[in-house]
């Protein structure tokens, strides 16, 4: 009940968007461990709730719904989507200034922030392999690859591609429907 009254909160003041993670205990190469192998283990679930009129997350404990932490990221970036690879870094798309804002899970502390354009920027995404990522951009129909290092910290613009309206739509073969949005093609 007391997730259901916080997200009803937060909708009330701005556009939700939920997203889960694990995050992983520290790594095993502290002095502790001294280079033993350590199971690495879950210290909770977060939910991350992006607050697009504040330019704020929102960091419940999941289920519970309990208030864990928050921070803002800069006025105007307006957050979309959250989206995490290994847990260690969150990459927060920015509708309101076009950027990815990268995260460091952990501190909450912003590390790099990539433009790609004045607004509009979707969504990032790591492939499943961690070495490239991939970020949408609506309002100049770009997908941009980067290359992605998150043992290093380190995130490359490598190319992109855009893609042209064709306007034309095109009927489902097996359902005879149409699709209710153009197919691109290069």
């Amino acid at each position: 009940m007391k997730l259901a009254k916080t997200l009803a909160a937060a909708t009330c003041a701005a556009l939700v968007l939920m997203v889960f993670t694990t995050h992983l205990s520290k790594s095993s190469a502290d002095s502790a461990t001294r280079g033993r192998a350590v199971v690495h283990s879950i210290r909770h679930k977060e939910l991350w709730v992006t607050h697009q009129r504040d330019s704020a997350i929102s960091i419940l404990k999941f289920p519970s719904g309990e208030l864990l932490d928050g921070f803002s990221l800069p006025a105007g970036t307006q957050p979309h989507i959250i989206t995490f690879h290994s847990g260690k870094y969150a990459y927060v798309s920015g509708m309101g200034n076009g950027a990815l804002s990268i995260v460091d899970a952990d501190s909450r502390q912003l590390l790099k922030t990539l433009n790609f354009a004045p607004a509009l920027c979707h969504q990032g995404k790591v492939s499943p392999d961690g070495t490239i990522m991939l970020v949408s951009v609506l309002p100049t129909r770009k997908l941009h690859k980067l290359a992605v290092d998150e043992s290093n910290g380190s995130w490359t613009p490598l190319s992109s591609v855009e893609f042209p309206v064709s306007g034309r739509r095109h009927s489902a073969p097996s359902s005879g429907q149409t699709a209710s949005a153009p197919m691109y093609r290069r």
